[in-house]
């Protein structure tokens, strides 16, 4: 009986050695403790530049990155066609996610749905994807030329 408690208290003091040397590295290296993303439009894979993000880790300490003036923001444009399904994909799932998309060649942005098209009329669209998680908020954006 006692080879079993001394097992299971050994076990469990691994298990929370292991979740602090994670809380460590993740704070040390945040861009990896944030949830990975990826957008597609069918099946072309659009680069995203990061934004801000804001990430509280489990011992409480947090990570603030401040957000980039949007017009000093280099992006890569992927040019697609008018009407592609567009399909933005979390490592973690969010419990909000708010897209937005400028006017064709302006800085305008209105609300988008999170399932949506890429437009038809011709013109370069950046988008401004925000989601929250349970530990933070992270924003990033893309551009497409149709």
């Amino acid at each position: 009986m006692k080879k079993v408690l001394l097992a299971m208290v050994l076990f469990a003091a691994a298990g929370f050695i292991a979740f602090c040397v994670k809380d460590v590295v993740d704070y040390s290296n945040p861009e990896y403790a944030i949830p990975q993303v990826s957008v597609k439009a069918d099946i072309t894979e659009i680069p995203i530049v990061m934004g801000s993000y804001y990430w509280r880790f489990a011992f409480g300490s947090e990570i603030r990155k401040s957000e980039h003036e949007l017009l000093s923001v280099e992006f890569m444009s992927t040019n697609l066609l008018g009407g592609e399904h567009l399909n933005i994909t979390f490592s973690v799932e969010p419990k909000n996610v708010y897209v937005r998309r400028s006017a064709a060649y302006s800085y305008v942005f209105s609300t988008v749905e999170t399932d949506s098209f890429i437009p038809y009329e011709r013109g370069g669209y950046i988008y401004d994807v925000t989601a929250t998680f349970d530990s933070g908020t992270m924003e990033f954006y893309f551009y497409v030329v149709v």
